[in-house]
């Protein structure tokens, strides 16, 4: 029964905090959805982990150079090249599904092949990572350099939590060839993208999104840095002159069926740190 009322109060706090956001970002949209029942800290240790951001490499053999004029507008999932919305549940492998992601969208663009990846492998066996409890997807990147690509998921199927990395795995791999980083600016970014395909993001990301539904999230770099809950990897997947449309993990009951809307031109929650793709 207690518990009961707890969940009741809760609730009706978010509830009053969404009523507040909905002043607060008029471009956006926020309400009931699957996590309106948790408090801000217990959606922060089941949703988040531990992102780990690298520097850019000074090294121009990984960046991405080329001054190519991107089209106006963009989004990937009109032309089939994006795979479904995953749910990472209570596990903080956001940077394991970000990478998944943007390694179907590959196979997808270049080799028209749609697959369904294991991110449970990487979860389980990526050394220097942390599994659910954090990583990173440049470290993800080395990992299937190394080990000759990833498997598909009805091989290892996602279990929600760490396990031991199976000894052997004798299933067909899917590799890489390398991966490449994106330029500095906005415009470098939609042009990287317009160019190599839709791209991992590390954002630092608000604890309000807990309750987005939809819209446009209007925030700057500094804003997002008030109200950070902790790193976040996602898939950039397109963009307009007026927002970036981006692929979460939270299931196809978050945002707008599983995607956020963001400001373009204003370094929403650091955006231009670290986007990166996978080369097939």
């Amino acid at each position: 029964m207690f518990e009961l009322f707890h969940r009741q109060n809760v609730f009706f706090k978010n509830f009053e905090n969404i009523e507040n956001l909905s002043e607060e970002f008029p471009s956006a949209n926020f309400g009931v959805n699957q996590f309106s029942h948790l408090t801000p800290e217990e959606f922060k240790r089941k949703h988040f982990g531990n992102f780990i951001f690298h520097r850019k490499p000074s090294n121009s053999s990984y960046i991405s150079r080329k001054k190519v004029e991107p089209p106006k507008s963009l989004d990937y999932r009109n032309s089939g090249k994006v795979t479904l919305i995953k749910n990472q549940g209570n596990c903080g492998a956001c940077w394991a599904f970000a990478v998944t992601a943007a390694i179907e969208s590959q196979y997808l663009i270049h080799k028209n092949i749609s697959l369904n990846l294991s991110e449970q492998q990487l979860v389980s066996c990526v050394t220097g990572n942390y599994g659910c409890y954090g990583g990173d997807v440049v470290t993800t990147y080395r990992w299937i350099l190394a080990n000759h690509g990833q498997i598909q998921e009805s091989e290892y199927s996602f279990k929600g939590k760490n396990e031991a990395c199976p000894i052997s795995i004798d299933s067909q791999r899917f590799p890489i060839k390398k991966y490449l980083w994106a330029g500095n600016s906005e415009d470098e970014i939609a042009a990287f993208i317009s160019q190599n395909g839709p791209a991992t993001i590390a954002i630092d990301m608000p604890d309000f999104l807990q309750h987005y539904i939809g819209g446009i999230i209007d925030l700057d770099v500094r804003g997002c840095r008030k109200v950070a809950a902790g790193g976040h990897g996602m898939l950039l997947v397109g963009y307009t002159p007026e927002y970036w449309i981006a692929k979460n993990s939270w299931g196809p009951k978050w945002g707008e069926n599983g995607y956020i809307r963001f400001v373009r031109g204003k370094n929403f929650c650091n955006m231009i740190q670290q986007v990166t793709v996978p080369v097939i």
